[in-house]
């Protein structure tokens, strides 16, 4: 999105000190939503203490809301400043026992943030580190795999979200999840597996609810999208997810593999950021990438990416292209797709592939040169990455990681979930017919 012709200036919150208000033009506001209602409070304080080494400046305002595991807790809104205390920087009054994993949560948060502290560019981090690594991840795999064959559906339920004196018509319908215990989570589409989990009220946020959530708030202030959109998760960065938020956010930055423990490193990134706050969203997403791939440890297999949204409806042109090949010949095409598939390059979750990957196993082993041309059509848009691509910016280490180039595609394993056809690219695209010709069903 293109700043605004001129400089807007800060509206001052009526609690706020003089380190929040004044009439300074702000380059960035950057709004860091905290899903910390689970065995992550440790982590997420040390994350809130890495933005405090750096803190707001006059031309980036540095926001956060967390939610805590002790229920007795509110959640809280900061203001993150240096060289103070973390209880200094609270937002009074505190928000009561709010749902991290609520997309109308989300949305009041956006709403606050855009509204309270103007600037010429804005970034929005959704900050979880998933259901934690080792055993307790595969248990909570198992059992998103197995409510996706089970097909259990959330209540759907109209609701509107008030954000002070305003209500959010954005948020007005859709799917809202039934509570569970944690972990038994029901499976509205195939992009279900987590985002911001919050155990208190056993929910978590889908990719299509922070779309939801960013339609809503984004409507209040009139903007046209965020900057920058940030994932701080793990195995989200996939093309079904980037293309359900496409017009809500210019670049979209995250990982097509599990995250490492510590996650982004936000005192380097807000430390580059501060001292070139005329930076745009390509190029903020460039300093995460590079300074993830410096902080991950050196044996640790990782994975960033940043998507320019702008530039998805080439890539899916392609990917049509691809798809109405295959679908023209089934009976010859589907030993090279599915092949293909086995081949490629996959992730902590198994039903997740690399896209480029996959299109380069079908080049490289089918004879059929329409097919070929169609994949090759597709690994052109997806690589190299660099400025005015598709993939703006893309880094991996390890071995286990080496053929990813940037974004991932839903290819299953096992069965085909029912569920996948509710997400925008399933409508908009031929990529879930052609999955169900080469799949059988």
């Amino acid at each position: 999105m293109a700043p605004p012709a001129a400089s807007r200036r800060v509206r001052t919150p009526s609690d706020a000190d003089a380190g929040r208000t004044g009439s300074l033009d702000r380059r960035w506001t950057v709004m860091v939503y905290m899903a910390v209602d689970d065995d992550r409070e440790g982590q997420a304080r040390a994350d809130l203490e890495e933005m405090k080494a750096i803190g707001s400046t006059p031309q980036v305002a540095l926001l956060a809301q967390a939610d805590v595991a002790r229920t007795a807790e509110p959640v809280r809104r900061f203001y993150l400043a240096r060289g103070r205390p973390l209880e200094e920087d609270v937002i009074d009054p505190p928000l009561g026992e709010a749902r991290a994993g609520d997309a109308r949560d989300l949305a009041r948060f956006v709403a606050w943030g855009t509204g309270a502290y103007p600037a010429d560019r804005y970034a929005l981090v959704v900050w979880n580190h998933g259901t934690g690594g080792g055993d307790g991840e595969a248990h909570a795999g198992r059992l998103f795999s197995q409510g996706l064959r089970e097909g259990r559906l959330g209540a759907r339920r109209a609701r509107a979200v008030d954000v002070g004196s305003e209500r959010v018509a954005g948020l007005g319908t859709g799917l809202w999840r039934v509570r569970r215990p944690v972990f038994h989570v029901t499976a509205e589409t195939i992009l279900a597996r987590g985002i911001a989990w919050d155990a208190t009220s056993q929910d978590f946020l889908d990719n299509a609810e922070i779309e939801r959530a960013l339609d809503a708030a984004l409507l209040l202030p009139g903007l046209d999208g965020l900057d920058l959109l940030g994932l701080d998760a793990r195995l989200v960065q996939m093309l079904e997810a980037a293309y359900q938020v496409r017009g809500l956010a210019r670049y979209v930055v995250a990982s097509q593999e599990i995250e490492p423990e510590g996650g982004w490193p936000y005192h380097t990134v807000l430390r580059r950021l501060a001292a070139w706050p005329q930076a745009d969203g390509a190029q903020l997403g460039a300093m995460v990438v590079d300074a993830y791939l410096r902080a991950a440890a050196p044996r640790k297999a990782v994975t960033l990416s940043v998507l320019d949204l702008s530039r998805i409806a080439d890539v899916l042109s392609a990917l049509n292209a691809l798809c109405r090949c295959v679908l023209n010949n089934v009976a010859a095409a589907r030993p090279f797709v599915v092949g293909a598939a086995r081949a490629a390059q996959r992730y902590g979750e198994a039903d997740y592939c690399d896209l480029h990957d996959l299109c380069r196993v079908i080049w490289d082993h089918t004879a059929d040169m329409p097919l070929r041309a169609r994949a090759y059509d597709v690994m052109a848009l997806l690589a190299p990455a660099g400025p005015d691509r598709f993939v703006a910016a893309e880094g991996h280490r390890g071995e286990r990681v080496a053929r990813s180039h940037g974004v991932s595609v839903y290819f299953p394993v096992g069965s085909f979930s029912p569920f996948y056809r509710r997400l925008d690219l399933s409508s908009d695209s031929l990529w879930d017919d052609m999955l169900r010709a080469v799949l059988g069903g």
